[in-house]
């Protein structure tokens, strides 16, 4: 990881920390192999920050991409650029496969990310006397069913679109490290806990977590 005064050279630069969706953004780039820069912005002021940000993403916010000047926000959508332009594995050749792609990575952010934040923040964040059980079971509730979803593909297919490990798989699976901090149990969901584990176990995810 390279400081900001490091970056001239590159093309690709990635603002963010890597204990953040900034995460998803690494691996996709260690997947794809292009050269890039990692930003966390951690040791600089807010003033400078705001300064630095508000040139890649209006809602000063990370993660956000700097691809040889085109600028691109929200970790998902970085995601599908990349996979698109730069890879001929992550991103389907056929245009169907494409779309799903893009349902499945949309299908993610909707369905998956907002109970295990749900979760998150009443296992994790909340100190004792603020947390909800009602919630946490609702939250709870409201995730096996999507989880159910991948089950029924997975039983059918070795990843979501098929036989290849695509953008979809990687979108999906960096959703569910947050299970990694909040431990729901997986037992009637094994096939999708063995698609999890096979994804994380790809040399690009272990790079990516070890900047974690």
């Amino acid at each position: 990881m390279q400081s900001i005064n490091e970056t001239k050279m590159n093309l690709i630069k990635l603002y963010g920390t890597p204990r953040s969706r900034a995460s998803r953004v690494l691996w996709c780039l260690e997947e794809i192999g292009v050269a890039y820069e990692n930003l966390d912005l951690k040791d600089v002021s807010d003033t400078e920050k705001e300064n630095i940000l508000g040139k890649v993403n209006p809602n000063l916010k990370v993660p956000a991409l700097d691809d040889n000047g085109f600028m691109v926000f929200e970790s998902m959508a970085i995601n599908l650029h990349l996979a698109k332009k730069y890879s001929q594995t992550l991103w389907p050749t056929d245009s169907n496969q494409q779309s799903a792609a893009i349902q499945w990575s949309i299908w993610a952010m909707t369905e998956i990310e907002p109970p295990f934040v749900e979760l998150f923040l009443q296992r994790i964040i909340l100190p004792e006397e603020k947390k909800d059980p009602q919630a946490e079971k609702k939250a709870i509730e409201t995730i096996n069913r999507p989880i159910g979803v991948l089950e029924s593909i997975l039983g059918k297919n070795d990843y979501v679109l098929g036989k290849n490990f695509t953008i979809a798989d990687l979108n999906l699976v960096s959703i569910f490290t947050l299970n990694d901090i909040v431990k729901i149990t997986m037992q009637d969901f094994t096939r999708t806990e063995d698609w999890i584990e096979k994804c994380k176990s790809r040399p690009a995810y272990k790079k990516m977590a070890a900047l974690r």
